[in-house]
């Protein structure tokens, strides 16, 4: 028998889900759209549908599932509660390591913040193998975060560890982040920040995309507005390396596509501001793409463990 684990991946356009055995790598996956209307009373029961589809699928073949991991937007607290889901519609707290596992025949369950989830992909399988600590930063809509030191995911007592994206850089900032503060680094280095950036630099629209092949192209007013964009990023990096120290710095989500380009904006802002000592940590792109967050779920319940208890 081949022991698999069940990863799923929660995001608030699609849901992913995938059979990942002790390699790390997924056998099968899957995906269909997360049904965020109704305050997202229909994704559990898409969830566990999909899956016990699948579970009566694999009657015939050679595998034992351990569990499920899952990882999802959102605060999830050690026992497995999640504390609500903007993205997802979700707006009350509740224990979706139970509720989900009652729905799967009583398969356990474990469930982290999809950050985690990418950090710990990237740490077992990724750009961070081999390195005794890491720390992920998802660039995206927002901004996420996760540390993993000695084997674990690190969630801190309000499970806000990484949080990196609401690290405030700008103290002189009067627009409201979405997290009701301001000058948030994720009003500068997501995707929404970085448009605003070039909106307010460039008076114009454009695209990321186009952005950053203009900034490849050495024009001068786009790689001022990079060196912006990597002077906050940096800052925000150089203050989690005096904090927690990390052997390396993943960049990952969906700003990370834009490829090699961003990372030496990263670096100077990051030399900038960090001390010496800490000045050649890697900073380098994530490894995992889209099934980082399937794999990181999935090395949860390979664990049989909860997300600060995890040892890979």
């Amino acid at each position: 028998m081949k022991d698999i684990a069940i990863g799923i991946d929660i995001g608030g356009t699609a849901v992913k889900i995938g059979l990942v055995g002790k390699s790390g790598l997924p056998a099968e996956k899957w995906s269909f759209p997360t049904r965020t209307e109704e305050n997202g009373r229909h994704i559990i029961d898409d969830i566990s549908d999909s899956i016990n589809k699948k579970i009566s699928e694999l009657k015939d073949r050679e595998y034992n599932i351990l569990g499920a991991g899952v990882g999802l937007p959102g605060f999830v607290d050690e026992d497995g509660t999640a504390h609500g889901s903007v993205n997802l519609g979700w707006t009350e707290p509740f224990n979706i390591e139970e509720v989900l596992s009652q729905k799967l025949r009583g398969l356990p369950v474990r469930a982290c913040n999809d950050a985690n989830a990418a950090a710990l992909a990237e740490a077992w399988m990724g750009s961070a193998r081999g390195y005794k600590s890491m720390m992920m930063v998802t660039l995206g809509t927002g901004i996420g975060g996760g540390i993993v030191t000695g084997g674990q995911i690190l969630a801190g007592a309000h499970s806000c560890a990484g949080e990196i994206g609401h690290v405030c850089v700008n103290r002189d900032e009067t627009a409201p982040c979405s997290c009701g503060r301001a000058g948030c680094l994720e009003q500068y280095a997501s995707a929404p920040g970085l448009r605003r950036l070039i909106k307010e630099g460039l008076n114009t629209d454009m695209g990321l995309e186009e952005f950053w092949e203009k900034v490849r192209g050495g024009d001068e007013a786009c790689t001022g507005i990079a060196k912006r964009f990597g002077s906050y990023l940096g800052y925000a990096l150089s203050m989690a390396a005096m904090t927690v120290d990390p052997e390396i710095f993943v960049i990952g989500g969906g700003m990370s596509h834009a490829g090699q380009v961003i990372l030496p904006f990263i670096r100077e802002g990051y030399e900038d501001s960090v001390l010496p000592v800490c000045q050649n940590t890697p900073i380098v792109l994530a490894a995992m793409g889209n099934d980082a967050g399937i794999i990181g779920a999935a090395a949860l319940a390979l664990g049989n463990v909860r997300c600060t208890d995890t040892k890979i």
